[in-house]
């Protein structure tokens, strides 16, 4: 997840060309903040009507307790193996908000 967590504006728009084809991306053993219950996670990426998802390996847990709502969200996420964007920029401004979960 830190690839995408701490990627640049070139590598977001790879992805973003990517999940123009329909189909879901998934990167497998990437790695998870320390707060994680695992290292590594399987991450996907789909874009579905419009909209996109962001997946993970269910069954992770997160111990940090600070962090506002990124990490509300986060933790939502992993609870429940995904979230939904209304928009790519979403997705984006979502993984840049968790830089705090590797510093």
């Amino acid at each position: 997840m830190r690839r995408f967590v701490e990627g640049n504006d070139a590598q977001f728009q790879d992805l973003k060309e990517w999940l123009q084809d329909g189909l879901c991306h998934v990167f497998k053993r990437c790695g998870m903040p320390d707060c994680c219950s695992i290292p590594v996670s399987r991450i996907g990426f789909e874009k579905d009507h419009g909209a996109y998802t962001l997946l993970v390996d269910k069954g992770i847990t997160c111990s940090r307790r600070k962090g506002g709502i990124p990490l509300i969200q986060f933790k939502q996420l992993l609870s429940d193996g995904e979230i939904k964007f209304i928009d790519f920029n979403d997705l984006k401004v979502f993984l840049k908000s968790l830089s705090f979960l590797y510093h």
